[in-house]
């Protein structure tokens, strides 16, 4: 490798430092250290063969019942949870030596997660979120700082549970403390 080029990646005289370029870091990895760009194979589930199908048919059920029954679409609601990782990995690829079998990525097998409930409308409005945190006692929450202040002043509705899963009485809580509350306030609106 060119040993000028090394210098003039790293030294940089207009910022009074150092940067690196990704072309470089790229090469270096290659020819230096013999490694090459390997993906992290994540066993993922399956869609079922009929899932376009089951989209479909959800959308024509849904259709069917705002056009029979008048539903304003400001009232359709969409409800979904998923899990975030607290130790989050850095990507699918990582530097490994050529001709590696297997990959091993820090942080990918970790399970530590928050459910993340999401409810949004047919017009784009979000609604504020349920985050669920692994514990039998509320000290796993986050601390009651300003930026936790500022979630609940914004409705969001910060629970835990020993699995980190939502359960009939959070489900509920969420329900009367955050969708009701937009419902009414869409009835309202709309003079329903």
């Amino acid at each position: 490798m060119n040993e000028s080029l090394a210098i003039d990646v790293f030294f940089d005289n207009k910022l009074g430092g150092f940067k690196i370029i990704q072309k470089w870091t790229h090469q270096f990895m290659k020819h230096c250290m013999n490694w090459t760009f390997k993906v992290n194979i994540i066993i993922v589930s399956k869609l079922p063969l009929d899932w376009q199908e089951q989209g479909r048919y959800m959308a024509y059920h849904v259709t069917y019942l705002t056009k029979t029954y008048d539903i304003p679409p400001s009232l359709v609601v969409n409800n979904d949870q998923i899990g975030i990782h607290l130790v989050p990995t850095i990507g699918k690829r990582t530097w490994e030596n050529n001709g590696s079998k297997h990959v091993h990525v820090l942080g990918i097998e970790d399970k530590r997660q928050v459910i993340v409930i999401i409810s949004s409308f047919v017009t784009w409005v979000l609604l504020p979120l349920q985050i669920i945190f692994t514990s039998t006692t509320p000290w796993t929450l986050p601390p009651n700082n300003n930026q936790r202040k500022m979630c609940v002043t914004n409705g969001w509705e910060l629970n835990y549970s020993d699995n980190h899963w939502s359960n009939l009485e959070m489900t509920i809580q969420y329900v009367e403390n955050v969708m009701v509350f937009y419902h009414k306030a869409q009835i309202e609106l709309l003079e329903l």
